[in-house]
């Protein structure tokens, strides 16, 4: 029986924690070979899962991860941007090596990973880059304006870069994901935390098969005709 991604190559930068580890195993299951980077060791182990340490705001481990991709004949077909970096801190309190930590991950490495991206899914005619967001970008507080800025910046690229390709079968979306039970939910404090699962229309935690569930849709070779689009998970 064939798979749904058999085939397919899917690149999850981000692959550690709870977040990137299910997508990978996800989509291992679905019969694709997938890519991790992360810039610390795997913990997945199997025949088809491949991981790089990179550190996605370098330009130059950027280019060499793709490089390597390349001469294994594995562009990816499908990419998910899951690396993100938090801050808490209010604005009056932020440090420059703090601003450039998080700009660094959020938005400039998400802009090199989709760069060398679409140059591959471009020539090959297919594509899917898919970005994870956050709910702090539609509903922020006090103390996530760096998160907030630099997600919503992430979601203003998923919705240019199809203006820019948009004679090629390249998709992008995003999703704004409510809360996840792990450790960003479980840092916040509890009046924090309580305020923010009463906004949601779906009260309870994400959980990872949520948005694996999500994240599927828009890979699915059928959804050539959903682009553009930032899909709130569990809240409105």
């Amino acid at each position: 029986m064939k798979k749904a991604f058999g085939g397919r190559v899917v690149l999850v930068a981000g692959s550690r924690g709870l977040v990137g580890e299910s997508l990978c195993r996800f989509f291992l299951e679905r019969g694709a070979k997938v890519v991790g980077c992360s810039r610390s060791q795997a913990t997945i182990e199997h025949e088809h899962f491949h991981h790089y340490i990179c550190d996605i705001g370098d330009e130059q481990a950027v280019l060499k991860m793709f490089y390597l991709l390349d001469q294994a004949q594995m562009p990816p077909d499908i990419v998910i941007l899951s690396a993100g970096t938090a801050s808490r801190n209010m604005v009056a309190l932020l440090s420059s090596r703090e601003m450039d930590s998080i700009l660094s991950t959020n938005v400039k490495g998400a802009l090199l990973i989709a760069r060398e991206a679409v140059k591959r899914m471009t020539r090959k005619r297919f594509g899917r880059i898919i970005a994870l967001s956050s709910i702090r970008v539609s509903r922020t507080e006090r103390g996530a304006a760096l998160y907030s800025m630099s997600k919503a910046a992430l979601e203003q690229l998923i919705k240019v870069l199809p203006l820019e390709v948009g004679d090629y079968p390249v998709t992008f979306n995003a999703i704004e994901i409510s809360m996840l039970d792990d450790g960003m939910a479980r840092d916040l404090p509890k009046e924090a935390r309580a305020r923010l699962m009463d906004s949601l229309a779906v009260k309870r935690f994400c959980t990872p098969q949520d948005l694996c569930n999500a994240v599927e849709f828009f890979a699915k070779t059928d959804s050539s005709y959903v682009t553009g689009q930032v899909l709130k998970l569990g809240f409105v």
